[in-house]
Parts: structure tokens; sequence; C-alpha cells
């Protein structure tokens, strides 16, 4: 069992790499990654419909995928996607 002053790089899936990233944010011990605060929260719990969004808000929205496809280009691939609000 983890003791609050256990070093990370001993919890399960967090090898020295993940160490070394955590350290930089000053984040030695499992105490230290319990106290950790995101610096931003996204509401997940309450969806809303695509017609409340507005242009550059984040939010989560239920909808019908219609259309979908991976395009590539000479950088990278992109996924496109219609969606729409679906039957209710």
């Amino acid at each position: 069992m983890l003791e609050p002053s256990t070093a990370v790089q001993y919890v399960k899936g967090i090898g020295p790499r993940i160490a070394e990233i955590l350290a930089a944010k000053s984040i030695h011990t499992v105490d230290d990654l319990l106290h950790y605060l995101p610096f931003r929260y996204e509401d997940r719990v309450n969806p809303r419909g695509i017609s409340e969004l507005r242009a550059g808000e984040m939010a989560t929205v239920i909808a019908e995928v219609r259309t979908s496809g991976l395009f590539r280009t000479r950088r990278m691939p992109i996924f496109q996607m219609t969606a729409g609000q679906g039957r209710s």
C-alpha cells in the first residue's frame, strides 16, 4: 500500500519519464499528486444541445454522428464529421 510520502515514481504506471514531467509541476509524492488541482474544469455532467453552443466555447454535447471521414494532408490526418441533434 502506498503512503502519502511515497515518491510518485513508485506508483504503478508512472515511470521515470512521467515522474520527471510531474516533478516539473512540483509533484514529487503521492500526497502532492492527490492535492494537485487542474488549471481548468470541463463540465461533462450537463450536456447541452448543439443549438445552445457559441463559437469558441468548450462544451459537452450529445449528438447523432451523420457523416465522418479521415482526410490525409501532407502534415497530418484530419478527422471531419457532421453531427445533428438526432431525434428527440
